[in-house]
């Protein structure tokens, strides 16, 4: 699985902005909203104690594979950021943009494939996939 908490440094600065906006805070699975036509978003285990909430999306009748990580942002200062970041060495950070009116990094993992993030409800939530479509197209359902 691509790692955890690519853009999470680069989305820090607006995490008080959207909070502000009046977005509240939410947990999974609510925080994805629900899946694409076609597509379920399905659970996966935690292989740590890191309070990450990690989802496998599938696409019906397909291989087709992605996943959703939601990361508790609670700290503003940056120290559990800095934490994700150090594991993602190996990142490119494509584009910053927008979805939907939300702020969104887009970065090119070493491994291949994309990642979509953006903070949303006092998370850090990343779409990623081994495909860059599949990850745009979930990326637009989630944020």
């Amino acid at each position: 699985m691509l790692i955890a908490g690519v853009a999470a440094l680069a989305l820090v600065a607006l995490a008080g902005g959207q909070l502000a906006n009046g977005e509240r805070c939410a947990d999974p699975p609510g925080l994805y909203g629900e899946p694409p036509a076609g597509w379920s978003y399905t659970p996966q285990p935690a292989t740590d104690n890191s309070g990450d909430d990690v989802r496998v999306a599938r696409r019906a009748g397909t291989k087709t594979v992605a996943y959703l990580i939601a990361v508790p942002v609670q700290d503003q200062d940056g120290e559990t950021l800095d934490a994700y970041l150090a594991q993602a060495a190996d990142t490119t950070v494509t584009n910053e943009g927008e979805i939907n009116g939300r702020d969104v990094v887009r970065a090119a993992p070493g491994e291949g494939g994309r990642v979509v993030a953006g903070l949303k409800a006092c998370h850090v939530v990343q779409v990623l996939s081994a495909d860059p479509r599949v990850a745009e197209e979930l990326a637009r359902a989630v944020f």
